[in-house]
């Protein structure tokens, strides 16, 4: 069973809220946001 692309975004989303909700690296959390938008963005799933 495969993976979408947006449901690996709807993880690194989810892992970036909880990080944000620690109070931790606000780089860290940002990373997670730009793969969620890069991973949405592709063209083929992964």
């Amino acid at each position: 069973m495969a993976i979408s692309k947006i449901e690996i975004a709807a993880i690194f989303d989810q892992l970036a809220d909880l990080l944000e909700i620690k109070g931790k690296n606000p780089f860290k959390i940002i990373a997670y946001r730009n793969a969620v938008r890069t991973i949405k963005n592709m063209g083929t799933d992964l």
